[in-house]
């Protein structure tokens, strides 16, 4: 077992699934449940990959995850162009 690269993380709860995984330089965090958008984020440490999991999983608990896609995607000159 390689001890320089920390163990993968997969965790399956009840219509829910949280995957962490290293497949290369980064850390790709996906948060899947019945009823909300996957969401996705890649982080630079396994730590943030977790901190953000468990955000995402905090606010579909309560009620509060809303669909972020389009306003990451969305740059700050399109934002003042649509408003102007």
């Amino acid at each position: 077992m390689n001890k320089s690269r920390p163990s993968n993380l997969l965790i399956f709860r009840e219509l829910e699934t949280t995957y962490i995984k290293q497949p290369g330089a980064y850390w790709p965090a996906k948060v899947r449940r019945k009823g909300y958008k996957p969401s996705c984020r890649t982080f630079e440490t396994q730590k943030q990959a977790q901190q953000w999991a468990s955000h995402i999983e905090s606010e579909m608990d309560s009620g509060l995850n809303i669909d972020r896609t389009e306003a990451e995607r969305t740059t700050l000159r399109q934002g003042l162009e649509a408003y102007t």
